[in-house]
């Protein structure tokens, strides 16, 4: 077994050691999910990914979003918290294409559990990665150290996860706004919500492989934005589905 692989391993091990409920207190749980995906993230950054490595990362990710401390909505601030960015940079690397889609398949229940459970920040921060993921604009996509550019990947997402997405976040925006947090006074900026939800709505039909597939599944979202108190954000979606 090489070393690298072994450095995998322990990591996992770790976590797998404090998998019994009650194992870590509630001060120790988030640091502890931090470090360990940010260990593993470093680990496939640098080192040959295998079938099995992307198997036990995702397990371990779905893991870590099970345990998290969320807060649904008397959350003490809005900044994002979970550690997205660890988990993006791994989805991000030159994975096969079918690795890729897998991963993403797995994943996607876990991130609509961030997108319900999650702050503002963690809200917004998944739909800027995801959007990253849907235009391209990811780093296995960019220049390596000779500054070539590799071949561009494909978008991993499929078009049901992509509907998924956006039928969770709005449910999300009627949950701020039933709990009268939708407005400036409590601190939740509609405009940032609003907007992050647009644009994986407009990127998800545009890079579609399936753009009628988008077009039929979509409408229903925006009577539930109107009725969640986006109505500009209704009036866009309308408008951008009759001119896609």
């Amino acid at each position: 077994m090489d070393e690298g692989r072994e450095v995998f391993d322990a990591l996992v091990a770790v976590l797998d050691k404090y998998r019994t409920p009650g194992s870590l207190s509630k001060t120790a749980i988030e640091p502890f999910i931090d470090g360990v995906l940010t260990g593993c993230t470093e680990y496939l950054a640098n080192n040959k990914r295998s079938n099995q490595h992307a198997s036990r990362w995702l397990d371990l990710v779905r893991w870590t979003i099970s345990q998290w401390p969320f807060v649904v909505v008397e959350a003490k601030d809005d900044n994002d918290r979970f550690p997205l960015l660890s988990v993006f940079r791994t989805l991000e690397s030159r994975w096969p294409t079918e690795m890729r889609r897998m991963l993403y398949q797995g994943i996607m229940p876990s991130f609509i559990d961030v997108l319900k459970k999650g702050t503002l920040g963690d809200f917004c921060w998944l739909h800027f990665e995801v959007v990253r993921e849907l235009e391209g604009d990811i780093q296995g996509n960019k220049a390596g150290p000779d500054q070539q550019l590799p071949t561009p990947m494909e978008c991993a997402i499929g078009d049901q996860e992509i509907l998924d997405l956006c039928r969770a976040a709005v449910d999300r925006l009627g949950v701020w706004r039933a709990a009268g947090k939708m407005d400036e006074r409590s601190g939740l900026d509609g405009r940032i919500v609003r907007r992050r939800n647009s644009e994986v709505d407009a990127q998800g039909v545009h890079f579609c492989p399936r753009q009628g597939y988008m077009r039929l599944n979509l409408p229903p979202l925006i009577d539930a934005l109107a009725n969640a108190g986006c109505s500009q954000a209704a009036t866009d979606l309308r408008l951008f589905l009759r001119q896609a």
